[in-house]
């Protein structure tokens, strides 16, 4: 695949992840009370450990009150512990429960694509299983997880997808909320 080729690819697909999220959902869905807490946009530092070979990467992690997760990540190209590239993600977070502090224990599910390269590698789907705590105190954010590939034609989007990945990588994201400027103060009349 080209450069040219990988580049609309990945636009195509920010386009259909960024209309995907803005899309009507039904109340039932909603994450609200203590857990809406966790909704927010996300500056994270990825650490990975492929059984001992590291790497780190950043990360924009989206997760709506309709219970969509979107991660855009920072080494798409170069990919720190593999030589693929690969897409934006898109999947579902969940609030497991919350803590008396507040602490919002979640998981959130991410899928991609990864894409064909000059090595011979095979586009795979990579699924990304994650747990952990968001502490709305601190605006911080740790989640633990797998990283896993499989096969295009597998059913990827099934909980138990990861048992039949072929490698997995362990992953941990820790962020913060991105903050907004102060408002600007009104004018006088």
């Amino acid at each position: 695949m080209t450069m040219n080729a990988i580049n609309i690819a990945k636009t195509t697909c920010a386009a259909l992840v960024s209309a995907a999220a803005l899309l009507p959902i039904p109340a039932t869905a909603e994450i609200a009370g203590a857990c809406s807490e966790a909704v927010g946009t996300f500056l994270t530092m990825n650490t990975l450990d492929n059984n001992g070979r590291t790497g780190t990467s950043r990360s924009l992690m989206v997760l709506t009150n309709g219970g969509h997760a979107l991660l855009f990540d920072s080494d798409q190209m170069g990919a720190a512990i593999d030589s693929r590239p690969f897409g934006d993600s898109a999947g579902t977070w969940r609030c497991d429960s919350v803590d008396k502090d507040g602490t919002v224990r979640l998981t959130a599910t991410t899928l991609d694509f990864t894409y064909p390269d000059a090595e011979g590698d095979a586009g795979q789907i990579a699924r990304i299983d994650a747990t952990g705590a968001y502490d709305p105190k601190t605006e911080i954010m740790t989640l633990k997880g797998t990283l896993g590939f499989l096969p295009l034609n597998a059913d990827a989007q099934s909980a138990d997808a990861l048992s039949k990945a072929s490698s997995t990588v362990a992953i941990t994201f820790t962020g913060k909320r991105i903050d907004l400027p102060q408002a600007p103060q009104p004018k006088a009349p």
